[in-house]
């Protein structure tokens, strides 16, 4: 490994420390105690250092909150072939459910920086949720438009809800993990199906 290749690295290795202990904070304290200077001092750097690597908080915030879009929309890549909007809609909701599963601290960071004042959606964010909704107006038919953008709305917090409810769950063992998806998406769907013409 050249020593250009071992510096990479290396900047990679702290910008991750720097995300990773950004959602410790924030999961442990909140957002609005999350700054570059309680941030540095955390991993031990200046705050020179983490304005190497991002302009501010808001662009640490926007980073975290992207990365995780930007996951998912590589996931959903995948399955844009699907041939159903009702396939491709459980495969999102399942998807979901289960990406918030394995990182459950992850996921509620993120939730919480969704609802902050001031938030911008970012390129992947808005990338999923188009799809999404698209998926959703095809599956509900001939729906009026107003409609499918207030259930568009529900959708969206009714998935984030079971998926936070479910990854505060202590007691779910592995083997129940898919059986909880199962029945969430199923109830999501059996909702959405209700206001299909």
């Amino acid at each position: 490994m050249s020593i250009k290749e071992r510096r990479e690295r290396e900047k990679e290795a702290l910008r991750g420390k720097i995300l990773s202990e950004s959602q410790h904070i924030i999961a442990e304290q909140g957002v609005e105690r999350l700054t570059i200077r309680s941030l540095a001092q955390r991993i031990d750097y200046s705050p020179r250092t983490i304005y190497l690597y991002f302009k501010d908080k808001q662009d640490i915030l926007k980073t975290i909150v992207e990365s995780g879009f930007q996951h998912t929309w590589s996931r959903m890549e995948g399955e844009l072939q699907e041939d159903s909007a009702e396939k491709r809609l459980t495969s999102q909701i399942t998807g979901h459910l289960l990406m918030g599963l394995a990182n459950p601290e992850g996921y509620r960071v993120v939730i919480i920086l969704l609802s902050s004042p001031g938030f911008t959606t970012g390129e992947y964010q808005r990338k999923v949720e188009e799809k999404a909704l698209t998926d959703l107006r095809e599956y509900l038919g001939d729906v009026p438009s107003s409609t499918t953008e207030i259930a568009f709305r529900f959708f969206l917090a009714t998935l984030r809800g079971i998926t936070l409810s479910l990854s505060r769950m202590k007691e779910r063992a592995e083997a129940g993990t898919l059986k909880q998806v199962t029945l969430a998406t199923d109830m999501i769907l059996g909702g959405l199906q209700s206001l299909r013409s």
